[in-house]
């Protein structure tokens, strides 16, 4: 820690010290360690009603807890349909022009939501990128933002989310932004390595730029 908190005074510790928090015993960040622990998780029993340990009955949520929010899209056919996204807090879904809120899933492998976009020639199609990259401190080295797991599809409507397996690298460890054609056949995605360009709906990318 003593290194970074030179290079950049309490700027550096911070990051320092978060990127210490990702290490493991043998000092590596392990690749994909979220949506491991993702899949191992949903192997295991579940017990109706608990989270946790705790009883979900007994618990209410006072009010969406959104996080700091990068994202927002609305559906160009149903008014009704609005998504909110957040670097802290995932994927937020509203049938009701925002008077109420519920989030997508709060395991759906990374939470660090930093841009949806809504296909326009198949508006039930979304795509969500994560990995906050506009943290990066220069003087310590280290990208202090959230790191993501790459770009999330749905084709439900945003009721359910999957990775697109092509976003799986550490080239998409930080997308910042996404973008799509008119036409829905040209989706971007900016990233710290540099703008990818997929025209097969996510299935493949290719580096344009960087």
């Amino acid at each position: 820690l003593e290194q970074g908190a030179n290079a950049g005074g309490n700027r550096g510790l911070r990051a320092a010290y978060r990127m210490a928090a990702y290490r493991d015993a043998a000092g590596n960040i392990p690749h994909d360690a979220i949506m491991q622990a993702r899949a191992a998780l949903s192997i295991l029993p579940e017990r109706a009603g608990t989270a946790g340990g705790l009883d979900s009955t007994l618990w209410t949520n006072p009010g969406p807890g959104f996080g700091r929010i990068r994202a927002f899209a609305a559906h160009p056919s149903d008014a009704n349909l609005l998504f909110v996204g957040s670097v802290s807090g995932g994927i937020w879904r509203s049938t009701d022009r925002g008077q109420n809120w519920s989030p997508v899933d709060d395991h759906m492998g990374n939470l660090a939501i930093t841009s949806i976009v809504v296909d326009p020639a198949a508006p039930d199609v979304l795509y969500a990128s994560t990995g906050e990259g506009y943290a990066s401190n220069v003087s310590s080295g280290f990208n202090t933002g959230a790191r993501g797991a790459g770009i999330f599809k749905s084709v439900d409507r945003g009721v359910s989310w999957s990775r697109l397996p092509a976003t799986a690298t550490a080239e998409f460890y930080y997308t910042n932004r996404l973008a799509i054609s008119a036409d829905g056949r040209s989706l971007l995605a900016a990233t710290d390595s540099g703008v990818w360009q997929s025209i097969d709906g996510g299935a493949s990318f290719l580096r344009r730029a960087g």
